[in-house]
């Protein structure tokens, strides 16, 4: 009799040629040799290596066939994928990191100071000295890539002449700035921009305009490639015009808080990297104030942080430590004091600690030579560190303000 319909009573467990498999108790094909199999799942192949933003499944294996490297993807998040690189040669692909595991630095700053000094994040210690800037600079601001510090737009002590250089310098390894492209106010250089970063791009906003007649305070986004040694481009308008101000840098966005417009301020606005900058409105500060120079202070990858300031008069510097969530974009909240209220100073910013170099007590009094530090997690009072040692290039002392920092 012809057989019509093969029930599963009439399978075995099999394993030799020539015979059916039977599913197991799960409807899944039981364990076997894929040696013969004719099509065989294999990495992704692209002529270049995976990025952050290509989003494919944890475990995902890609392979670069121009040069033969192969990725394994061990951390999924969108627009932020971690490729580990498992092939002959090295570099993981990672998103940037805003915030240093090995040194700050404080870079130039009043009375002409050309230095580049760095501090360690790994011991408290003073600091020791990195390389010297193409020139001397006073009322710049600095930001950073994943291995570059960039220090942008400054004027000589005394107001005048001012520069509209971009200049660059290595942070892994001791090395003098080399100027590299300039800012979009090649004829009226401004200063005392707010700066940050995305990893790929250097943004500073705002700024003082001193060469104009009146004096003007802008609100203008510039944002200059750190691939590629280009001038800085407009991309935008800030919500209001402002210099002197805290620049907080987040994964997405760019905050600018406090400043200067003919009044001290409070507000904290922002902008969005990838977007044709639309700047908004997003909270307040608990002290209305502005920093002086320098253009970074201190974020963690969740909050950012002002720190210290000039508040009113000529003797009314704060101590206070405002942080505000990204996540929320309220109102700051005091966070703890300084360990010495300070203004005009530099900041940089580790995994776990904001740091600030230098500055002021009042803005007429003696500069101090303090490197202070306070938590990111817990609300305390802020410690003394180590001590600023400047000892090349035009400098004459161990005190400095009105200089720029970042990190590493």
């Amino acid at each position: 009799m012809a057989i019509t319909k093969i029930d599963s009573s009439m399978l075995e467990d099999v394993s030799g040629a020539d015979n059916l498999v039977k599913l197991d108790a799960n409807a899944k094909i039981p364990a076997c040799s894929g040696a013969s199999l004719s099509v065989k799942p294999g990495p992704i192949k692209n002529a270049s290596d995976p990025a952050i933003d290509s989003n494919k499944s944890l475990g995902a294996e890609w392979l670069n066939t121009t040069d033969g490297e192969m990725f394994i993807c061990t951390d999924a998040t969108a627009g932020a994928n971690v490729w580990t690189n498992v092939g002959a040669g090295t570099g993981d692909i990672v998103p940037y990191s805003y915030q240093g595991t090995t040194y700050g630095f404080s870079i130039g700053g009043h009375l002409d100071y050309n230095s580049i000094h760095k501090y360690s994040f790994t011991s408290d210690a003073n600091s020791i000295d990195h390389g010297d800037q193409v020139g001397s600079s006073y009322g710049h601001s600095s930001t950073q890539s994943s291995t570059h510090g960039y220090s942008c737009s400054h004027t000589d002590w005394g107001g005048t002449p001012a520069y509209d250089r971009i200049e660059k310098f290595a942070l892994a390894s001791n090395a003098n700035a080399t100027d590299i492209a300039n800012t979009i106010s090649a004829t009226s250089p401004q200063q005392n921009y707010t700066a940050h970063s995305d990893g790929n791009h250097g943004y500073l906003a705002g700024g003082w305009n001193q060469a104009a007649s009146p004096q003007v305070v802008m609100n203008v986004v510039q944002r200059f490639s750190m691939s590629t040694d280009a001038d800085s481009v407009d991309v935008g308008d800030l919500y209001r015009i402002q210099q002197a101000g805290f620049g907080w840098s987040s994964s997405t966005k760019a905050y600018q808080a406090a400043g200067y417009n003919g009044n001290n301020i409070a507000d904290i606005t922002n902008f969005t990297y990838s977007s044709s900058v639309s700047s908004a409105d997003c909270g307040n500060l608990t002290v209305v104030r502005r920093q002086g120079k320098g253009g970074q202070a201190c974020n963690s990858t969740t909050e950012g942080f002002g720190m210290g300031g000039w508040v009113t008069g000529a003797s009314d510097i704060s101590n206070v430590i405002d942080k505000m969530s990204f996540a929320t974009e309220a109102d700051a909240v005091d966070h703890g004091d300084l360990h010495t209220g300070v203004g005009f100073t530099s900041h940089s910013s580790s995994t776990t600690y904001g740091y600030c170099a230098g500055g002021q007590t009042a803005p007429s009094a003696t500069k101090i030579n303090n490197i202070q530090k306070f938590a990111f997690a817990s609300n305390t009072t802020g410690s003394d560190v180590g001590d600023m040692t400047i000892t090349s290039g035009n400098d004459s002392g161990s005190t400095v303000s009105n200089h720029s920092g970042c990190q590493y």
